[in-house]
């Protein structure tokens, strides 16, 4: 682990964190970040390179549930992110590459108004890497959501989302072509 940083919680500049572990994790990340104490106020721009070669010693960490006995940790994950903020509003632009599949995430986030917007695209990420025994192959799919306010009973809470299922590998057949819309509002 080594870093340099100057500054405070209110106005920090990250010179560089690096976190390296030989034939498990290699992470190198910079950016600046400001009020940080209060994230309705926060800013900055944060950007994060990674590569994952063995993370399978994560394993015995997960809680004692179902899931832990099936996951598997697949090797090769690649993690580029760049996250930009100002005043409250995130603005994330995260990538995952796993074996030969993809997650891509966008959107924004603004904790003041609790108003948001996904996008997220997934291409023929190998989901049996990380569940072997679920007889699970790849997924292409596509998620746009956006909406304002969280909690789902509230009258000013809104929602209108898309789910584009392209493929889904499921007991080798492939389950794609699904298409899902929702909305909540006026309620």
């Amino acid at each position: 682990l080594e870093g340099k940083a100057d500054g405070t919680l209110a106005d920090l500049h990250i010179d560089r964190l690096r976190v390296d572990m030989p034939d498990h994790i290699g992470l190198n990340a910079h950016g600046t970040l400001t009020s940080l104490t209060d994230l309705r106020s926060a800013g900055g721009n944060v950007h994060v390179d990674a590569t994952f070669a063995r993370l399978d010693f994560l394993e015995p960490l997960l809680p004692d549930t179902a899931l832990k006995r099936r996951l598997r940790m697949p090797r090769h994950i690649a993690l580029r992110a760049d996250v930009r903020a100002q005043r409250g509003t995130f603005y994330p632009d995260i990538r995952l590459e796993a074996d030969s599949g993809r997650i891509a995430l966008g959107g924004e986030m603004n904790l003041r108004s609790e108003r948001y917007r996904v996008d997220l695209r997934c291409d023929s990420l190998p989901l049996g890497r990380w569940l072997p025994e679920d007889s699970l192959g790849a997924a292409s799919l596509r998620l746009n959501a956006q909406g304002a306010g969280f909690d789902p009973f509230a009258a000013a809470t809104t929602f209108d989302g898309e789910l584009f299922v392209d493929r889904f590998d499921y007991r080798g057949a492939d389950w794609g072509g699904i298409e899902l819309r929702a909305g909540l509002r006026e309620h």
